[in-house]
């Protein structure tokens, strides 16, 4: 096939990932720090020629998506499929010592609408199938097969009631309906624990929904990346990321999946799964999947805005009387939090980034937040490129609420 594209030759098929949600999902924002410019990856790192994306509005006409193209944004904006392949082919590259088989990438996400408008059959998911099937179409013009391997997930911002056992609904579908395309094995999501949006009074109950859904699917098919609260606000903005943000989403996003590639049991910075939460007396301590550290804080030498007790809170109904009054990290992988008083209530929880009021500051930051980390070595691409980001990728800990023994 003659091409503006040299599709890189290779017996492995050429990956495709899908991204798929709200406004988050896709451009949206304003630009802020241009960290993108030019094609990293001219090979290796594709879309449609022409066409990056689509929306819940109209339906994609396929005979449109024609070719491949690389990856060369034009807007200093960016969107997390064109920020994640970049990070993604800079991993597999420092990992293995060679080029990947090339991957393609397409968003359709439906801006400001809940997960009810983005369930099968709705405009947006046909979409997302019509371009899967195209690219699939495409790979075969060039003598190569297409597996889909990622279905990259960023969707909450927008409330709706029975958000669990929608989200759960969604994943199933999408993951089965992508496999049919290509008959391979089902595509492992990527889901991005979205911010609880400054708009709310208070945290919203979907980020806690897709972290119990991570962790019953946890092995199965569903892979929580970690939260966004870490990838900054665009100017005069409570919801939607800068370039920098998307820099930051991007490159947590293909860590996830590089780890996942070189056969790592990958988890997020989160409680462990069975049994993370003990308590004496007036001392709560919760155990973590990773090595925890806290970040020093913007200012501080570090890069999450500070937050109180570094994003944790006491929740429960005697919370009025009860207040912390100290947070350590108390071994490798362990946290411990000193109570004021011997918490009596029986629904009593510890919860993170959880707990910060919202916020009308547009200070870049969400107020839903914390400075628990996990360092991980890893250099980041896009500072190594100039960006404004911290040098070493560090996993921040999702949002979350356990009860109290």
């Amino acid at each position: 096939m003659e091409s503006a594209v040299t599709v890189p030759a290779s017996t492995h098929p050429l990956d495709y990932w899908v991204f798929y949600g709200q406004s988050n999902a896709g451009m949206s924002g304003s630009a802020g720090t241009n960290v993108i410019t030019g094609a990293w990856w001219p090979h290796h790192a594709l879309q449609f020629a022409g066409c990056s994306a689509a929306d819940g509005k109209t339906l994609l006409d396929g005979a449109r998506l024609v070719d491949f193209a690389p990856i060369s944004p034009s807007s200093a904006l960016g969107q997390p499929a064109w920020t994640a392949p970049f990070a993604a082919e800079a991993f597999f590259r420092e990992r293995t010592g060679t080029a990947s088989p090339g991957r393609v990438t397409f968003t359709t996400n439906y801006a400001g609408h809940p997960i009810t408008s983005m369930m099968p059959g709705s405009v947006v998911y046909t979409n997302m199938l019509t371009a899967a099937s195209r690219a699939k179409a495409i790979a075969e013009q060039y003598g190569r097969a297409l597996e889909i391997s990622r279905f990259v997930f960023i969707q909450g911002e927008t409330f709706s009631s029975g958000y669990g056992t929608d989200l759960a609904i969604l994943a199933d579908a999408a993951r089965a309906d992508l496999q049919a395309i290509t008959g391979q094995a089902a595509p492992q999501m990527l889901l991005v624990q979205t911010n609880g949006p400054d708009v709310f009074l208070s945290p919203s109950y979907i980020q806690l929904e897709q972290y119990r859904f991570c962790r019953e699917r946890y092995g199965r098919g569903v892979t929580m990346v970690g939260p966004m609260y870490a990838a900054p606000f665009a100017a005069n903005d409570i919801i939607h990321q800068d370039g920098i943000g998307k820099a930051m989403l991007g490159q947590a996003i293909a860590y996830a999946d590089d780890a996942l590639r070189a056969g790592e049991e990958y988890q997020p910075l989160w409680p462990l799964l069975d049994r993370p939460v003990s308590r004496s007396g007036n001392q709560v301590t919760v155990r973590f999947s990773r090595p925890v550290a806290f970040d020093p804080g913007l200012g501080n030498g570090g890069w999450v805005k500070p937050v109180e007790n570094y994003g944790f809170a006491y929740f429960g109904a005697d919370s009025s009387r009860i207040s912390i009054t100290s947070v350590a990290i108390t071994a490798e992988c362990e946290v411990t939090i000193m109570l004021s008083g011997t918490p009596m209530a029986t629904d009593r929880r510890i919860g993170y980034a959880r707990c910060e009021p919202a916020s009308t500051e547009k200070d870049g930051w969400t107020g839903t937040r914390g400075q628990l980390i996990s360092p991980t070595g890893r250099k980041s691409p896009f500072h190594a490129a100039g960006a404004p980001i911290p040098a070493q990728i560090d996993l921040y800990c999702v949002q979350f609420e356990e009860p109290i023994p």
